[in-house]
């Protein structure tokens, strides 16, 4: 476990499930997108379970309240292992404290662990914030997928 002042990173558990959806909410609120209960508690009830996927889920906790989550996955394309970034939400009561940096240094530190040599991650264009940060680490603009864009690092 990751500690960071008052902050701390630990793996998401199925205990968690209320702070993820109310973090859920809030990315699909700044991004115009509806929030789907159903859609909500199969994803995350599958991959929470998952011997391998449920290693690459994140939160950062102050106290009981998370302050914000990565979900990293892995899968296979074109028969290799490749690392994918799912989701990274801040709290916006929380932003400012570099906890989004730190999230994703986990996320990139569980995939070389993993030996996974490409992560990708899919950013919509509104989160001009989160642009920057994963510029500031290495990913570089693959492709555009309306509204979205793609990004990639390679390690």
């Amino acid at each position: 476990m990751q500690d960071n002042g008052d902050f701390k990173i630990i793996n998401a558990t199925l205990n968690d499930i209320d702070e993820i959806r109310r973090l859920t909410k809030i990315l699909c609120l700044e991004l115009g997108k509806n929030f789907n209960e159903e859609r909500f508690m199969h994803g995350l009830k599958n991959r929470l379970t998952d011997k391998v996927q449920k290693n690459g889920y994140y939160i950062v906790k102050k106290g009981d309240k998370a302050a914000g989550m990565i979900f990293a996955e892995i899968s296979e394309v074109d028969n290799k292992l490749e690392g994918f970034i799912k989701t990274l939400v801040i709290d916006p009561a929380y932003r400012g404290f570099k906890i989004g940096e730190e999230m994703l240094q986990k996320a990139i530190s569980y995939f070389k662990e993993k030996n996974i040599k490409t992560i990708r991650t899919n950013i919509h264009k509104k989160a001009q914030a989160a642009i920057s940060l994963y510029n500031k680490f290495g990913f570089i603009n693959e492709l555009a997928l309306e509204p979205f864009k793609r990004f990639i690092l390679t390690l």
